[in-house]
């Protein structure tokens, strides 16, 4: 696995962007919870990267924050956490997100 793509899946920064965007969006840990049709655990777990997000809630989480997808949601912890500007963004279409994934990979053609 690259660097790259360790940091892709680091739960820390990952739950650093997660909280990051539910506060930019005014929502409480109890109403992202909620919206999510999760327990208030499972976003507390997620935003201090103390375990791994299931494939599921981590979409529904993405989605409730905006972003199209959960790799566009994680695309976008990876940039921060690199100090670079996000390659993605929670108005960038899937579309944009398997290019920009797919530019990021070595192996790509």
């Amino acid at each position: 696995m690259s660097d790259a793509e360790q940091e892709l899946v680091e739960p820390m920064r990952l739950g650093e962007t997660v909280r990051r965007r539910r506060i930019e969006r005014g929502l409480t840990v109890a109403q992202l919870a909620e919206w999510c049709d999760v327990s208030e655990d499972t976003i507390v777990t997620l935003e201090l990267g103390t375990g791994p997000p299931g494939v599921e809630p981590l979409g529904r989480v993405a989605e409730a924050l905006g972003y199209p997808s959960a790799l566009a949601l994680m695309m976008d912890a990876a940039a921060g956490a690199a100090g670079a500007p996000p390659a993605v963004d929670a108005q960038s279409s899937t579309a944009d997100v398997a290019q920009a994934f797919l530019r990021g990979r070595p192996d790509a053609t």
